[in-house]
Formats: C-alpha cells, structure tokens, sequence
C-alpha cells in the first residue's frame, strides 16, 4: 500500500494570519502558511521521520484554490513545496513531494490556479503534480485531464507524473447503488485511459460511497455494492494493457484490452441510456462479465444491449 499523507492547515500559534477564520474546519488561522517557514519544515522533518518507510508521498496542500481551504498566495505555496523538498532530503530522502493539488470542481478556477503556481516557479521541486477530479460523471474527467495537461506541457512540466489524489461520489445526494457501482467501474477505467498513475477514491468509509458498512452488530465490515465493482474492475485491469478507448457519435465508449496471457477483450458502457451494440465479427466475442462477475455466454449473438455499467466483452 502506498500511503499518501496531505500537508498544510496551520496551527494558530505558527500561522501567518492567525485571525483568519475561513477555514472550512473552523480552525482560525489554519488556511494560512505559516509564518516562519521554518516552523514548516520542523514539521516535516519529525512526521517523516516518524513515519519514515510507512509514509511514501507527501502532498503539500490540500485544494489551494479554495478560500475555504487555502488564503495564501500561489508563490507562498511554492516555498513551502520546496522546504518540504529539502526537509524530505534530510529525512526520507526516497518520500515523494507531490504539489498541490487544485479540484476541478470549477475548472475555471482551478486551472487559473494552478496557471499562477507554475508560473511563480511551483511543480519544480516536486516529484509528482496532483490534481483532484470532480466532476458530475465520469466521462467529464477525460476532458478535463486533457485541459490540465496542456497547461502541465505550457509550463514543461507534462514530463512528472500526474496522480488524481481525491475523488468521490454523492455530492449531488445520490446514492442508488447500481448508479454508485458504474460510476466507480468508469471513473477507474477513465482515469486510467487519461494517464493517472494513482488514484485516491474519497472516501472508504462512507457507505454511500465506494467501501464499507456496518454489519448487524454495527462492525464495519460489509461490502457495499460499489466496493464489490471496484473489485471487479480491478480484476480486470491489474495486469492488462489499454490499447485504446473512445465514444462514439451516440455515446457508447468502447476501450480495447490485452490481457496477461495475449488475448483481447474489450469493456462498453453507454452512460446517456441504453444502446444497442453490434458485436464486430472480428472481435470473435465468445463471452461477457458484468461488476458483479457474472459471465453470460455471447458465442451466438451479434449485438448486446448496453447501458451505464460497463461490461467486460471477451474472446476467450
């Protein structure tokens, strides 16, 4: 497991505007930097040590381009990433910084943001550029990771890796579980095609969410359907090769496999309703798997019905 801990929220005493009380948490002062940046790095200097080998990225803030979260300015989120860079090197040197990372929620926003942390010089002493994809549906993230990449290569900084470090569902009070299970099985499948080398899912424990429930003894200890998805999506990725994906003109994406022993498959999902499918004769389909991994037999069939589920077409 490859633990990531966030920085930042400044504790009143070491706060630069220790008055300040917008602070989504009701913390005075904690959305400011701190003062002295040397307060900064004594921080990261004991929490590394501490948690040296157990901790394996440091994040530097926490959503900068909201006032709720951050009233500092760009250029002083830039120190504070490189102090965590020089404390780290002291400490634990192989940890990896990872700048701060912007939601999407307002693209507009956050890649104005973000524009004005390059430019004063930040992502230069970090490893990894992160960012947070919030969108109403899954698909949006494509868009919206191509945005941030060209903003990445205007700064020359497409080279580091891009991580998607928060992520989440029931932010429009949804929480239909067949609805959850699809979102969570296409927001993997799409920010892997979009070239997310990690994505942190928020949050586990929260049952309208991705993982777990109480059992009749109130232990957390239950699958939720979603969870269950997401362990099928990881059956299917882990190992395999995405040679290619897109949508077509009524909406239906359509991403092609190599699996670990050679063979291909290929995942479709239609997340504006359902379509009707015709199964290309090249693609000698013999099989499919739905999110709850039932295998439903195809060798006679040429076309599927499809809907927001995707569903794993195989050759095999």
């Amino acid at each position: 497991m490859q633990i990531l801990l966030t920085l930042g929220f400044t504790p009143r005493w070491a706060s630069s505007d220790p008055d300040n009380a917008s602070s989504a948490y009701g913390a005075p002062g904690a959305t400011a930097p701190p003062a002295d940046v040397n307060d900064w790095k004594n921080f990261v200097r004991a929490v590394s040590s501490r948690y040296k080998g157990c901790i394996h990225g440091y994040e530097v803030w926490n959503e900068p381009d909201g006032s709720g979260f951050y009233s500092g300015t760009p250029a002083q989120l830039v120190a504070l990433e490189k102090a965590t860079r020089e404390a780290l090197r002291e400490t634990d040197p192989s940890a990896l910084v990872v700048a701060p990372s912007p939601s999407s929620g307002d693209a507009v926003n956050s890649l104005k943001w973000m524009s004005d942390y390059l430019a004063a010089g930040g992502g230069k002493n970090a490893d990894v550029i992160g960012v947070h994809m919030y969108n109403p549906f899954p698909e949006d993230d494509v868009e919206a990771a191509h945005l941030f990449r060209s903003l990445l290569t205007a700064y020359k900084m497409d080279k580091k890796p891009l991580w998607n470090t928060e992520t989440g569902w029931g932010f429009d009070g949804k929480s239909d579980a067949a609805e959850v299970s699809a979102f969570v099985a296409r927001v993997y499948l799409l920010n892997w095609a979009s070239g997310f080398r990690r994505y942190y899912w928020y949050s586990w424990n929260q049952t309208s969410q991705l993982g777990i429930r109480p059992d009749t003894q109130g232990r957390f200890t239950v699958l939720t359907p979603a969870a269950r998805a997401y362990r099928q999506v990881r059956k299917w990725m882990v190992g395999s090769t995405m040679l290619s994906c897109g949508m077509d003109t009524r909406g239906v994406w359509t991403t092609a496999w190599r699996r670990p022993d050679g063979s291909k498959g290929w995942i479709l999902w239609s997340a504006g309703g359902s379509n009707e499918v015709s199964l290309p004769p090249s693609w000698k389909v013999k099989r499919s798997q739905n999110l709850t991994g039932r295998i439903t037999d195809l060798s006679h069939r040429k076309t599927i019905q499809i809907g927001a589920e995707p569903l794993l077409l195989m050759s095999f």
